[in-house]
């Protein structure tokens, strides 16, 4: 597998749980929106449109009442089922405008005062509104909601005939069953409507407690899920930085070795990706250039041989020439140990001829195996350059998952405020509660219901201001794990630096290498010219030596002639011997380079 897919490979993962991560966050964050929104929008205001149904129900009694007093009706406070509500002060009902509806009813005692039934009337309108809207917040209790406006007419109607009945002069057991029955209707109303009320009030106690709960669950799953990400990205990081290091660290102490002169250490390197194409063809690099080595040491042992030989013979060639040139005048006389020395010297010549081919031989495949070798060096080189390349793409892989994480705090802190906005509405409930507290004291008796749904509406928001600074403070921890995943992505980028560096200083060891292959091809040029123009001469050296035998075998006849014939063989003799001189100096140099090296 390649770098650049294993990189793609390893921050894919990465980001897909970061973006799982940020997913339930949001979703997590939006069920928390649309459930406060419902208790805001709907469950709260029909707990207080029925409050507002409830009050504004005791202020038409009230009214009625009044009027009764006034008319000294059965209905007044001698009268059968009237509440101990006379001379009392009804609380505000605090509508949804925000208005107090005894402003549409002048108080008793004022100068303006206008007629009980007129107010009641008023009343009424507001009350139909109220519940008509409460309908609407709430069409499952429609048929509930039907059932109070016909209690609501039957009251109205049997308070609207009461004082009738009492300016007829029926106060009679009628007008007492009469008053009886307007009592129970008032008070099944009261039930009804505070029915309503309990059954809202127990849904905000659920809602807030359902809140409250899945938030505290929310934030454990959530610090679960960064704590999980976070060991996912280290661990994932982690091993792929593993995978870039550990055959880049090989290729270098190999590299070193090499650069030691140490060729016997074959490179192991398991990976399959550009690392191991790299070590496999600097493996192969290392085994060209030691067997090139080898054969060079080969080589250059057989040329010193050759040449100490080929010194020796032509000393004694010499040596026989010289003899030869002064005994020029006995030459009748010896021709016959003439004719041997020459076959002797022919022999030796042919023998030193085909060394000096064979040393040909091999300096051209040293040759050859050093220009291989140089291809390959420039071939592992080229390589190193795209691993370098290669690291480039994971280094800005790498720089980009840190700039990730980093938008993953931001989120966190979009998150934080998310989390200010439900302590705001908590606040605000809180206050609400306190308000509605306060109403249902000056309700009095009739109110106590509402001051012990109110407490415990204070309570749950208080609750849920508490699991909201839980919250806050499991965020803050989330933020700080954030701060450490981008510091161990900036450590990452730190040794995918470093791996580059060794890889430049893996490439200046393939230059080294390359310059030395390079000088030693140089050598071995040099080495096989020499042989060549020692073949040469050994040649010519033949070629004289098979003249002088046939001028032994004539000397009797032609000794003015083999007198310059060995003149001549004694030159010859002389330059080949300087060339033995010079090829025995090249080889004992190759030596001493290609020593440098152990195979």
């Amino acid at each position: 597998m390649r770098i650049l897919t294993k990189s793609i490979l390893t921050f894919g993962l990465i980001f897909l749980f970061l973006a799982i991560g940020f997913a339930i966050q949001i979703n997590a964050s939006l069920k928390q929106s649309s459930s406060i929104r419902e208790i805001n929008e709907r469950t709260l205001k029909s707990t207080l449109l029925a409050d507002d149904v409830n009050l504004t129900l005791a202020h038409i009694h009230q009214q009625f009442l009044s009027y009764m007093n006034q008319q000294g009706g059965p209905g007044g406070p001698q009268g059968q089922g009237a509440p101990e509500q006379n001379g009392q002060e009804q609380p505000a009902a605090s509508g949804q405008d925000g208005k107090n509806t005894d402003d549409k009813a002048p108080q008793e005692g004022s100068p303006d005062r206008v007629d009980p039934l007129v107010a009641a009337e008023t009343y009424k309108g507001e009350l139909l509104k109220m519940l008509n809207e409460y309908v609407q917040l709430n069409p499952d209790t429609k048929e509930n909601i039907a059932h109070i406006e016909q209690l609501f007419s039957a009251f109205y109607e049997q308070a609207s005939s009461m004082p009738k009945q009492g300016a007829q002069g029926q106060n009679g057991p009628q007008a007492a069953e009469d008053g009886s029955d307007f009592g129970s209707i008032m008070t099944e109303m009261n039930t009804k409507v505070n029915d309503l009320r309990s059954v809202n009030a127990d849904k905000i106690t659920q809602a807030l407690s359902e809140v409250s709960r899945n938030s505290t669950l929310i934030g454990k799953y959530l610090n679960a899920l960064q704590l999980f990400i976070l060991i996912i990205g280290i661990i994932i990081t982690a091993l792929f930085a593993r995978s870039l290091i550990r055959p880049i660290k090989g290729l270098i102490a190999a590299t070193q070795v090499i650069a030691d002169g140490d060729l016997r250490n074959p490179v192991h390197v398991k990976s399959k990706d550009e690392m191991g194409m790299l070590a496999a063809i600097f493996e192969q690099m290392r085994q060209n250039l030691s067997a090139f080595i080898d054969a060079s040491q080969r080589t250059a042992e057989q040329l010193a041989m050759a040449s100490r030989q080929l010194g020796t013979q032509a000393g004694h060639t010499t040596e026989s020439i010289e003899g030869m040139v002064g005994s020029v005048q006995q030459i009748a006389s010896g021709a016959e140990s003439q004719t041997k020395s020459a076959d002797e010297t022919l022999r030796a010549m042919e023998e030193m001829a085909l060394g000096i081919n064979r040393i040909s031989e091999n300096t051209v495949n040293v040759a050859d195996m050093s220009d291989e070798t140089d291809k390959e060096a420039k071939e592992g080189n080229r390589l190193l350059l795209t691993a370098v390349h290669q690291v480039d793409s994971v280094h800005e892989v790498v720089r980009q998952c840190a700039d990730i994480v980093r938008k993953l705090s931001e989120h966190s802190a979009v998150i934080t405020q998310m989390l200010d906005v439900i302590k705001n509405v908590s606040s605000q409930t809180n206050l609400l509660s306190l308000n509605a507290a306060i109403e249902a004291a000056r309700a009095g008796e009739q109110g106590k219901g509402f001051a012990v749904v109110a407490q415990e509406i204070r309570k749950l928001a208080e609750q849920t201001t508490q699991s909201s600074g839980q919250i806050d403070a499991i965020i803050e921890l989330i933020q700080l794990d954030t701060e450490k995943a981008v510091n161990m992505t900036e450590s990452g980028l730190t040794e995918v630096a470093r791996g580059r560096e060794a890889i430049h200083l893996a490439g200046q060891a393939f230059g080294k290498i390359t310059n030395a292959t390079e000088r030693t091809s140089e050598q071995i040029q040099e080495v096989s010219a020499a042989a060549e123009q020692m073949s040469a001469s050994a040649q010519q050296v033949l070629a004289t030596v098979n003249h002088l035998a046939a001028i032994a075998k004539d000397a009797n006849e032609q000794s003015s002639d083999a007198a310059a014939a060995t003149n001549e063989q004694l030159t010859a003799v002389q330059g080949m011997l300087a060339s033995t001189q010079s090829l025995s100096k090249l080889a004992r140099e190759l030596q001493e380079s290609i020593s440098q090296y152990k195979v």
